[in-house]
């Protein structure tokens, strides 16, 4: 039977909490207190004058204590007042939206909510699910979203306030802008733009909603304006006038090998890591660290991975002289293909097994990889393969050497004669199209299965260079392929500073 408490249950608890009998609990009494947050917009059920506590007494103080606290906590965050006008001194205001969009249980800062989508992000770096490149990327937006708001709660992250900085990064120029140096050649991107940082919004709250930590009927972020934001890229493509300039420049300098690299470059199509990686054979590791790469492409690590990580690490592309072909493994995607010996983008480039054995007499240290230092060059030691980023400085020097007016104002970079050499073999292709159309009415079909079981099967029904474009890019995608044939307002025979 319940029982009925013979003395005053209000006695050592807090002012605002009191006790009472109630008969109608199983021990006889019941608490509650006043609402610290009564009509606070956005604090803990701040609709409600009073708040139960349950006839627990131990439980029902220990949740009064912790709500008192939170009241505490709030008046600090009531003291951060914006400091700025968005019209007078150029800066920008965060203003207390009318509607707020917060979770009734407890007050969440927004440091708290980028913490939490950050851990969940780690988890997924951990187990091999998210790219430990894109984190580091992640953490930057993250950082300055934190910078931006200060410690403000979520009552706070509404539309208008999210418009309001990426307004901002658009008034910085932080819209995917390139800033060349010239004293050091290097080209340097901000990594960060007002359309990148809208969709780290979306999804950072998109996230806190599903983990309910935040409650909307929409999401804010959706309402946000990019409209009157270019966010298109504005680097130039390369030419193929420019790259034949560009590869004289370096087959007349005392370091010839770097010509054959951009070669190798525009003839293959890989990405500049992918073609740096390859090597002369396949060792006896590579299906090691294929399956590696499969059960975690992150290897546990956390970190972004540097070009020593991969050559430690990852699956490689490799020569394969037997069939005669480059077996061709991404780092990016995980997919093989394949790029024949006789696999060429133009009559005036030569074949991938002509450059493959030009590379071979100039690189002549004894090394596993088919692209390596020949000489001690500085810090560069004699048969170690060459690094992504001295190729591209590389590159960007002898751009600058040419001293053209460039249509989209920002020269390009090496990784832009992928795209050439894409845009180069869809030419070859047309040209030669009546050719390849008679010979492969000629040859019969033949229907074989393509599913894959093993590593070795994968490579064997791996696509060719020589069957499309598509396949030559290492796509699936034909809305990717149309990106690299996206020629941005370049004539490919014509360039800005080219009679």
């Amino acid at each position: 039977m319940p029982t009925t408490p013979t003395t005053n249950l209000s006695i050592g608890l807090p002012s605002r909490m009191s006790g009472r009998p109630n008969v109608r609990y199983f021990k006889g009494e019941y608490y509650a207190m006043t609402n610290p947050f009564h009509k606070v917009v956005g604090g803990y059920k701040y609709k409600n004058i009073t708040l139960g506590l349950g006839s627990n007494r131990q439980k029902a103080l220990s949740k009064a204590n912790c709500i008192i606290l939170a009241k505490e906590t709030f008046k600090e965050w009531e003291k951060l007042q914006p400091q700025v006008s968005i019209n007078s001194s150029n800066e920008y205001e965060i203003d207390k939206p009318m509607y707020p969009v917060v979770s009734s249980r407890k007050q969440y800062t927004i440091d708290e909510i980028c913490d939490f989508y950050y851990a969940i992000k780690l988890k997924k770096v951990l187990n091999g699910k998210f790219c430990a490149t894109s984190l580091s990327q992640l953490q930057t937006y993250l950082d300055d979203i934190k910078d931006f708001w200060k410690g403000y709660p979520l009552e706070y992250f509404d539309t208008g306030n999210i418009q309001t900085h990426i307004d901002r990064y658009y008034d910085l120029g932080k819209i995917n802008k390139n800033k060349f140096d010239d004293k050091t050649c290097v080209q340097e991107s901000h990594g960060r733009s007002a359309e990148a940082l809208r969709s780290c919004y979306f999804n950072l709250l998109k996230v806190a909603k599903r983990k309910k930590l935040i409650n909307f009927e929409y999401n804010p972020v959706s309402e946000t304006d990019l409209d009157d934001i270019d966010t298109t890229v504005k680097r130039s493509r390369c030419s193929e006038a420019v790259y034949k300039s560009v590869f004289d420049l370096a087959d007349n300098n005392k370091n010839k090998h770097y010509a054959l690299g951009f070669e190798l470059a525009v003839v293959t199509k890989l990405r500049l890591t992918d073609g740096l990686l390859i090597r002369k054979e396949r060792g006896s590791d590579w299906k090691e660290r294929v399956k590696a790469f499969r059960k975690n492409r992150n290897y546990g690590l956390t970190k972004r991975l540097s070009f020593q990580d991969l050559q430690g690490l990852a699956p490689y592309s490799y020569i394969d002289n037997e069939r005669q072909q480059i077996v061709v493994f991404q780092q990016k995607t995980g997919k093989i293909f394949k790029i024949p010996f006789n696999h060429r983008v133009s009559d005036n480039l030569p074949t991938v097994g002509e450059i493959i054995t030009k590379i071979s007499l100039t690189c002549t240290a004894d090394s596993e990889f088919l692209f390596h230092h020949p000489k001690n060059i500085g810090r560069a030691i004699k048969g170690t393969a060459i690094h992504p980023y001295g190729l591209s400085r590389k590159f960007r020097i002898l751009i600058r050497e040419l001293d053209l007016d460039w249509e989209n104002l920002s020269p390009p970079t090496i990784g832009e004669l992928r795209s050439l050499g894409a845009r180069l073999l869809k030419v070859y292709d047309e040209n030669k199209h009546e050719i390849l159309t008679k010979i492969k009415c000629e040859q019969p079909k033949i229907k074989t299965d393509t599913v894959s079981s093993t590593i070795d099967e994968s490579i064997q029904n791996a696509p060719s260079a020589n069957d499309g474009i598509m396949e030559s890019l290492g796509q699936t995608d034909r809305n990717i392929q149309f990106r690299y044939l996206d020629q941005r307002n370049l004539i490919l025979d014509d360039c800005a500073g080219f009679p």
